[in-house]
């Protein structure tokens, strides 16, 4: 199924709660290149929180430097984008994405969509 993930994060979170959570999965494997698994770790640490089990596989390719470069501060950027947010908080994860993330922020009919899924997930398990 077709993820609206846009970048690491997006695809995390968008995996979730259309892939992950109807399935009913606890386990999740995690495949990320190593130079990017320090900050695809803690990104996964706050999208699924403590109700998942997260494992990750690093893959050894050879990243540009520019990749190389990027990603301390990409992982600055997103802990900055998602301070306050508890881990596994999907609706307090979705407002930070669709309030403060670049990618993201202006796609209102995908905030939509996911706020009315977060909705009846919510009345589902009351």
């Amino acid at each position: 199924e077709e993820c609206d993930g846009l970048d690491t994060i997006g695809q995390l979170f968008f995996a979730k709660r259309r892939i992950i959570m109807p399935h009913n999965l606890e386990n999740i494997a995690v495949v990320s290149g190593n130079y990017h698994r320090k900050r695809c770790e803690a990104i996964a640490h706050l999208i699924y929180g403590p109700d998942f089990r997260v494992e990750f596989q690093g893959v050894d390719f050879a990243a540009s430097e520019a990749q190389m470069l990027k990603e301390p501060k990409s992982l600055k950027l997103f802990l900055q984008t998602f301070q306050g947010v508890k881990p596994g908080d999907d609706e307090a994860a979705l407002s930070c994405l669709f309030e403060r993330h670049e990618l993201y922020k202006h796609d209102n009919r995908l905030r939509e969509r996911y706020l009315s899924d977060i909705a009846n997930t919510q009345s589902l398990r009351k």
